[in-house]
């Protein structure tokens, strides 16, 4: 494989706009709608910021930590395994939200984020 780093760019998504302005004491629903695949891997904070980047998008992505669209050219993304749903359609579009311990990775055509009005 090639060393090739994607040439498109990180689009951060502010789920707390969405939210209002009680995020922080609610349960709330992250969908992603039309998904066609996703990955669950454990690409961590301590991978993210080793020196060699265990993470594939370590030091491409601004931040950790954060709920990012990749827009453009990937070369890399398909360089893991993917549980497939069914075939990317031409509407997919790829999504990441780096947690503490965990990295999740959908492509799915929207996503919508609902927060719950209790606790």
């Amino acid at each position: 494989m090639r060393d090739e780093k994607p040439s498109g760019i990180f689009k951060a998504l502010n789920l707390f706009s969405k939210a209002g302005p009680r995020f922080d004491e609610a349960w709330s629903t992250l969908s992603f709608i039309g998904c066609t695949r996703w990955r669950w891997d454990e690409t961590n904070d301590h991978k993210w910021y080793e020196v060699d980047g265990h993470g594939r998008y370590s030091g491409i992505a601004p931040d950790w930590g954060k709920f990012y669209e990749l827009i453009g050219h990937d070369p890399i993304r398909d360089a893991v395994p993917w549980e497939t749903i069914r075939a990317d359609t031409a509407n997919s579009r790829h999504f990441l939200y780096y947690f503490r311990d965990e990295t999740l990775e959908f492509m799915a055509e929207e996503w919508s984020f609902i927060p719950s009005p209790t606790v």
